[in-house]
């Protein structure tokens, strides 16, 4: 079965990417933790802009990516960080072929 990724870039409201992070925590943090759907999960703190936060995803297969988007506890999340976020956050979605990852 072929892997899916999904690449994600939000900007938030001035000064609130560290409100996102701790949202990120609260509801998302232990569920990804526990996911063995969800093999690769990269947050990571743009270094040029203080608002702007990169995720990185790579689930097992698509169904498992889809499930997680349609979950309540992923809605209920959305719903507290939408308020945060300065536009729509840019998604992209596709294949890895290759990854490599050691010291995270």
């Amino acid at each position: 079965m072929r892997k899916t990724a999904i690449l994600i870039e939000i900007t938030t409201k001035p000064g609130t990417r560290s409100d996102l992070r701790r949202l990120w925590d609260q509801h998302l943090r232990g569920r990804v933790a526990a996911s063995a759907a969800q093999e690769l999960y990269l947050v990571i703190e743009d270094e040029a802009d203080p608002d702007v936060l990169h995720l990185v995803e790579i689930y097992n297969n698509a169904q498992e990516m889809q499930r997680n988007a349609s979950a309540p506890w992923f809605s209920d999340y959305m719903a507290a960080a939408s308020e945060l976020f300065a536009g729509t956050p840019s998604v992209r979605r596709g294949e890895p072929v290759w990854t490599k990852i050691a010291g995270c």
